[in-house]
This record gives C-alpha cells, sequence and structure tokens, in this order.
C-alpha cells in the first residue's frame, strides 16, 4: 500500500486540499488577532471581535463557494475573511501606540 506522499490524489482531494490549508492559514491570523484584541483592547470595543468572527465566516463560506470559479469569484470571500483581521490588528496597533 502506498503512502498518501507516493501517490496523487483525485482533483477533488486536491482542491478540498487546498480550501482547507488556505482556511487553516486564515484561522491562523484571525486567532491571533482575536486573541490579542480581547487582550489589549479596552471592554467596551470588545464587541468588534464577535462581529468580525461572523464576517470571517461569511467570508470563508463565500471563498469556497467561489473556489471552483476562479480567483475573480473568491476574491470576495477572501477580502471578507483577511481585512477584516487586517483592520483588527491596524486599528490595535495605532491604538497601542497613542495609549503607549
Amino acid at each position: 500500500m502506498d503512502g498518501s506522499g507516493l501517490t496523487s490524489g483525485s482533483q477533488q482531494a486536491g482542491i478540498l486540499q487546498s480550501l482547507l490549508q488556505n482556511t487553516l492559514e486564515q484561522i491562523v491570523i484571525a486567532g491571533s488577532v482575536y486573541v490579542a484584541w480581547c487582550l489589549l483592547m479596552p471592554a467596551s470595543w470588545l464587541s468588534t471581535a464577535p462581529i468580525c468572527s461572523i464576517l470571517f465566516a461569511i467570508g470563508r463560506i463565500s471563498f469556497f463557494i467561489g473556489y471552483h470559479k476562479g480567483a475573480p469569484a473568491r476574491a470576495f470571500g477572501f477580502a471578507l475573511t483577511f481585512y477584516s483581521s487586517v483592520l483588527l490588528f491596524v486599528t490595535l496597533v495605532v491604538y497601542q501606540a497613542v495609549i503607549a
């Protein structure tokens, strides 16, 4: 029996692997930013994290739906996923720079 590294999977398996890999990368980025946000921002700003989590979920669903149709179709999902984390991160850094 060959190991998975010695065989090539089906095209569908490759697509699903790409989706999972991309989602893992985005979860690590978002999770790190969300934890930092919750630990470092004042309590009055904490409602932003659940809102961005909802945007993340909508973005991932949109990304999955558009993945088979090419880059333009998945761009909205990627943007919703990635840029909500970037916005939180930039806001966090600016806030901490002003406070410190």
